[in-house]
């Protein structure tokens, strides 16, 4: 019977995260050593700090799994009593006290998910301001860059893992639209991050095989920054975790569940996206009501009528007395000779 509860599943998921997480961090440091190239360094920097997210993933879930089978056992233990004769308390009324892993999963909420929090975050943060040669200030042309080396290869590998990554990825997307499974959609939204760091690596170590070097720099900026949006992000998370009004039956959300990343893995589910971040931060279901329903209809027609105004205003100049104009379409002047008065 164990075979179909959904803790189970969870945790074999987790732990091949943690696994898929281990070996992607891996090559990518041997990629990064062997091409000499910062995009891959900060490609594995961004990957290992997945590893600290899966591992308490598989944490969760393991306990969660003792607390069904805990469940099961005093349950069968209870009916036992009953067809005794003996009575339908477990324990003399003090069952509470003797489910150990009821106790064990309310400790791990209560303690070691804001440990492992605060961990990632400083790794993020660590991550992005150490072990570099270079500042964020660093002209993309300066001379002091290390000039990337067998890049053909290394792209063939960083796109394999972007391909992975971007499967898992989506498997666990629909994983963490169950109940049971929602806490999946952590690891789900970092292994899109990688997704996307290992993608534009490959692009752009592709191009260094062409000598050009400048988007390569150009990535890994934006992998170093993108590590410190997410580090600003967790902490924002953790910090207004405490004041937000809570009902006592509601499951317990993890700081590092990135909603900035979670937009990429259901595009199409954008708005939903943000309503639920509104719902979890006020406590009650914001979005359901007709202010917001409204604001959700009206917001995509407003979005497109404003920038097809600022569109058609960019499209008319006023020329005074005396000034000349040259008329374009799309960049192309329209006039052969001289300019119009």
């Amino acid at each position: 019977m164990t075979t179909t509860w959904p803790e189970k599943r969870a945790l074999t998921v987790s732990l091949v995260g943690l696994v898929f997480q281990v070996a992607q961090t891996t090559v990518l440091l041997l990629l990064s050593l062997w091409t000499h190239s910062q995009a891959t360094r900060a490609a594995a920097l961004l990957a290992s700090g997945g590893i600290l997210i899966w591992m308490l993933l598989a944490l969760i879930y393991k306990q969660r799994r003792l607390v069904r089978e805990e469940a099961f056992e005093a349950e069968q233990l209870r009916r036992e009593r009953e067809a005794s004769g003996a009575g339908s308390a477990l324990f003399g009324g003090q069952e509470e006290q003797f489910l150990l892993a009821r106790r064990r999963l309310i400790w791990m909420h209560r303690w070691l998910v804001p440990l492992f929090t605060i961990a990632i975050i400083a790794q993020l943060a660590i991550s992005a301001l150490a072990y570099w040669s270079w500042s964020l200030g660093t002209a993309l042309r300066d001379r002091s860059w290390a000039l990337p080396s067998n890049a053909a290869v290394a792209a063939s590998f960083a796109a394999g893992m972007a391909f992975l990554a971007f499967l898992l990825s989506r498997y666990l997307t629909g994983m963490g639209r169950q109940a049971d499974w929602r806490l999946l959609r952590a690891g789900a939204a970092y292994l899109m991050g990688n997704t996307l760091a290992c993608a534009a690596l490959a692009a752009t170590l592709g191009l260094v095989y062409f000598q050009m070097y400048v988007p390569e720099r150009a990535v890994a900026y934006a992998i170093r920054l993108l590590m410190l949006v997410l580090g600003v992000e967790f902490l924002l998370k953790f910090v207004l975790d405490f004041y937000r009004p809570r009902r006592p039956d509601e499951e317990p959300h993890l700081a590092f569940d990135s909603r900035l990343l979670g937009l990429f893995c259901e595009p199409g589910g954008i708005a939903r996206s943000i309503a639920e971040a509104i719902n979890y931060q006020f406590g009650f279901e914001v979005s359901s009501t007709w202010f917001y329903k409204l604001m959700q209809r009206a917001a995509a027609p407003v979005l497109c009528f404003g920038v097809l105004t600022m569109f058609a205003i960019s499209s008319v100049v006023i020329v005074d007395t005396g000034e000349m104009v040259v008329i374009e379409r799309f960049g192309r002047p329209l006039q052969s000779g001289a300019a119009t008065e």
